[in-house]
């Protein structure tokens, strides 16, 4: 009876992380389209080249230290050594986070030189502070998930987003009416970090009253050493994996101005270019959204099945993980690589860079892929390769980005990218587990998912451009256009996934929506039967 309990009490916790997790990467990613539309692509290039240090902010706070946290307390044995190490963590971050926020605010100017603009330093200044509050918003949070309690970081972080949110549009409002620089409209934009981040500090403090107090401490049953080691090693890799995407957004805010200026791009053009190719990292958030959120409700599961020994169940799990990743992934690339010229233009006002933001669509697969698979090392602790990809992925980044881009503009950005995620994707699967390398997910699945990708493709990109040489090319128009274009591919990809049994029913559910539509096929077949009985 308590083993059910507390089987209920991960699958509702679970549960609950994800949906606010998913509500919360959805808000983070719509929010940029008004937000683009009110400053401009200048505007817009101001506020994204600092952006990934904020994205590596809420990786600490939200997602890869609060994890980690988690499972230092989980595996304490009472109440006492779990409040000890949870404040002994949060003396060792609060030294991390003052470290940061000290090299930001004293070496704003020198970031700023680096990224070609030193007007930037401003927005620099307004985002450190942020880094100061993360130990506090990390430690509440993982101790409250330690316990399996994550309603705190559910609400913190739905609390923290639409403030966060909120502030960001009423900055651009302002900026519009009061004609305020790109700059001091992103500094202030910036501020909304710092904002948010008290929100959700009170919302954390009323869950955790005596991590708070200052009692009669608890010695830690790990040592500062100990827990330092952990920290460095265990820690940082669970956070860059929450980040990956983020840090290759970092490496393009250090070249890819540079590199368009260097050449023969003037300043104004190159901030408007960087501007246009940022339009792509609010889709490739949504393009990400189910492959990651199902790579981290699995996880658990995986390391369950691996440490008791059932590989029959541990390989099942995976090719739900596999299969449902990647034909999300894949045809969420396809689909808006065919209609991304019109996607730009409805959400962004025209189609500059479509070509760039195209290629940079190629992401979204490889992305999803690094996701899931270093879910499954996650859940055999096979870190070093892990962390041998995911660095290797880094390198090919940074030591390819400026000459592509300055040869080819943001198009040699977007390749950037794509070879980076590539290169991290053979790495880590040929990390796997060799039972896992060996199992054929069958060239039925892949050649079933490329066919109905094609039709998907073909189908929505032919109704569009039949619709477009009808109505026209203008926002409106395309709105419209859209509208029927991905109603179309959508029906017709889901009919045949459907028709094609593409995949099985346990690999439905795991698809919002899933569970009904999975009922509605019993109810169906059974009908079938009962008809053909008759």
């Amino acid at each position: 009876m308590k083993a059910n309990q507390h089987l209920h009490q991960i699958i509702n916790g679970t549960l609950v992380l994800s949906v606010a997790g998913l509500l919360a990467k959805v808000l983070g990613a719509i929010y940029r389209v008004p937000f683009q539309n009110l400053v401009g692509d200048t505007g817009y290039y101001a506020y994204q080249q600092i952006y990934p240090f904020y994205g590596i902010e809420v990786t600490l706070a939200l997602t890869g230290l609060p994890v980690f946290i988690s499972r230092l307390v989980a595996e304490q044995d009472n109440r006492q050594d779990q409040l000890a190490v949870a404040r002994l963590c949060r003396r060792l971050l609060c030294v991390a986070g003052l470290l940061i926020f000290a090299v930001l605010t004293l070496g704003s100017q020198l970031i700023s030189k680096m990224m070609g603009d030193t007007h930037l330093q401003a927005v620099i200044l307004g985002l450190a502070p942020i880094f100061l509050l993360m130990p506090w918003l990390a430690v509440g949070r993982g101790v409250q998930q330690g316990m399996l309690n994550m309603y705190p970081t559910a609400i913190s972080q739905v609390g923290e987003q639409v403030v966060r949110v909120t502030w960001i549009i009423g900055v651009a409002v302002i900026t519009t009416t009061q004609r305020w620089n790109s700059y001091r409209m992103a500094s202030w934009a910036m501020v909304s970090a710092l904002v948010a981040g008290l929100v959700a500090f009170m919302i954390l403090i009323y869950t955790n009253l005596p991590l708070w107090k200052n009692q009669q401490r608890h010695p830690s049953p790990l040592t500062k050493r100990q827990l330092t080691r952990r920290l460095l090693t265990e820690g940082v890799l669970l956070c860059w994996l929450a980040s990956v995407t983020v840090i290759l957004q970092l490496v393009d805010s250090f070249t890819v101005k540079r590199a368009l200026v260097a050449g023969g791009v003037s300043e104004a053009a190159a901030h408007a270019s960087k501007g246009v190719f940022d339009r792509g990292q609010p889709l490739l958030q949504l393009g990400l959204v189910i492959a990651t959120s199902l790579s981290a409700t699995l996880l658990p599961s995986l390391s369950e099945k691996w440490h008791q020994g059932d590989r029959q169940t541990f390989v099942h799990t995976y090719r739900v993980l596999f299969h449902v990743c990647i034909m999300m992934a894949t045809m969420a690339a396809f689909g808006m690589m065919i209609l991304m010229p019109l996607i730009n233009t409805f959400l962004f006002k025209n189609s500059r860079g479509s070509g760039a933001l195209m290629v940079l669509m190629l992401a979204i697969p490889l992305a999803a892929l690094v996701s899931a698979f270093c879910a499954v090392l996650q859940s055999i602790h096979s870190l070093k390769p892990m962390a041998g990809g995911l660095f290797a992925g880094l390198i090919v980044k940074c030591c390819i980005n400026y000459p592509l881009t300055r040869k080819w503009g943001i198009d040699g950005a977007a390749w950037g990218t794509v070879l980076s995620l590539l290169v991290t994707m053979i790495i880590v699967w040929q990390a796997l587990p060799q039972l896992l390398r060996r199992h054929r997910h069958g060239g039925k699945f892949v050649g079933k998912l490329l066919t109905i990708t094609a039709f998907m493709t073909v189908l929505a990109g032919g109704s569009a451009s039949l619709m477009k040489c009808y109505f026209g090319g203008g926002r409106l128009q395309a709105a419209l256009v859209l509208l029927v274009a991905i109603t179309i591919g959508a029906a017709s990809a889901g009919w045949l996934v459907i028709r094609w049994h593409l995949l099985d029913d346990e690999e439905l559910i795991a698809l919002p929506g899933g569970k009904q539509l999975v009922t509605m096929m019993t109810k169906d077949n059974k009908e079938n039967d009962s008809n053909e009985t008759r």
